[in-house]
């Protein structure tokens, strides 16, 4: 069996009027936006959440803003509405970029990180790395060390956002290996045994992607969209 997946992009420059959007949420999401204290982080959920919802209406014949979801016990989201939806999806965002990838009947996560963030990596890696992939760190130049501390880290919460289990498995429980064209993974949990794909982007010059799926064929494509939301809340693709 092919499986195709959809990773769709939209580029984040400046927060924008909150309520131009709103009317696309339902009323659990618009509760969460109002949550946000910080416009940045607020704008950003709400980009995705739109962006989800136009790209869920692209593949089915629903309004983006009749689509509903819900979470599973670790917080990972999934359709709820339409019930016998085989579609899948996950959404990642951060400084400057959004991010959702979108399959059927199969696991996906995604996982998107700003380069630029003031993050120390080296104090990160016993938290975040697996004993084989440390090794490998140290081994590396002061200069690249950066750029292969978040190829792991999105690897890995891609991994585990598509697991669905959130970090109930440790990251330092799997490793990976980078060494071949496509990313490896070593698994140390015995029961999980579907096949694994993953992929790694930089989609611009600051920013880390990461993308797995599980459980699809050993046939698998994927297509990276770049899109833009326009002020009424629809969708322009830029690169198809």
């Amino acid at each position: 069996m092919h499986s195709v997946v959809d990773v769709w992009l939209v580029r984040v420059v400046k927060p924008s009027n909150l309520d131009s959007w709103r009317d696309f949420l339902d009323a659990t999401e618009q509760k969460r936006l109002d949550r946000f204290s910080a416009a940045n982080a607020a704008f950003l959920f709400l980009t995705a959440r739109v962006l989800l919802r136009n790209v869920l209406s692209r593949m089915n014949d629903v309004d983006p803003r009749d689509w509903r979801f819900s979470t599973n016990e670790f917080g990972r989201p999934f359709i709820a509405t339409p019930a016998d939806s085989e579609l899948v999806f996950n959404l990642s965002h951060t400084e400057g970029l959004v991010a959702c990838a979108i399959g059927r009947s199969c696991l996906v996560g995604i996982d998107a990180e700003w380069a630029e963030r003031r993050t120390n990596v080296e104090e990160l890696v016993s938290h975040v790395l697996h004993p084989t992939e440390r090794l490998l760190f140290r081994g590396a130049s002061v200069k690249s060390r950066r750029e292969l501390f978040f190829t792991y880290w999105t690897l890995k919460e891609a991994y585990l956002k598509a697991r669905g289990l959130g970090f109930s498995l440790p990251p330092t429980s799997v490793a990976f290996d980078l060494s071949g064209h496509e990313p490896k993974i070593t698994l140390t949990d015995e029961e999980e045994s579907r096949p694994w794909s993953f992929r790694c982007y930089r989609p611009t010059a600051t920013h880390h992607l990461a993308l797995a799926i599980g459980g699809a064929s050993a046939e698998v494509d994927h297509n990276v969209r770049w899109c833009e939301i326009r002020s009424d809340g629809t969708l322009e693709v830029l690169t198809d």
